[in-house]
């Protein structure tokens, strides 16, 4: 399984940065997995591995490491290495990774408010006119 990912890994044209994060992922779990043949390669043992991932508090790694799972092994199948994406399989087991909410200003009142309060702002110019611009922007 290793020699395939890093095969895959290698053909990948990413940028520097993306390359960095895609390798960080590829070794969560090949660590635990790349000793293993991607043709003999089942989905219970690849669920253990997201389960632990997810169980540390990193939900979204273990989908990122399932998905990327699922390229190396598609690219196996491809290479004729392996039969078919057993990553796919286990797509529901992790529990959804929910995006943080952020606060809102969503009545009137409270923009008025907002905007009163950026007008009486007399601090650093920059900031000023910083703060003065902010609205119509976002």
């Amino acid at each position: 399984m290793r020699a395939l990912a890093e095969e895959w890994a290698d053909k990948q044209p990413w940028e520097p940065r993306t390359a960095r994060r895609e390798r960080q992922i590829l070794a969560h779990w090949l660590q635990a997995l790349g000793s293993l043949a991607a043709s003999s390669l089942l989905p219970a043992d690849i669920r253990p591995v997201l389960l632990e991932i997810e169980a540390s508090g990193r939900g979204d790694t273990a989908h990122r490491v399932r998905a990327q799972m699922g390229r190396v092994l598609r690219y196996g199948v491809v290479r004729g290495v392996c039969e078919r994406d057993v990553a796919a399989d286990l797509r529901g087991l992790l529990a959804p990774v929910h995006a943080e909410q952020y606060a809102t200003l969503t009545k009137p009142e409270e923009i008025g408010e907002l905007m009163r309060a950026i007008d009486a702002y007399s601090g650093d110019p920059s900031t000023e006119y910083a703060l003065q611009i902010l609205p119509l922007v976002f």
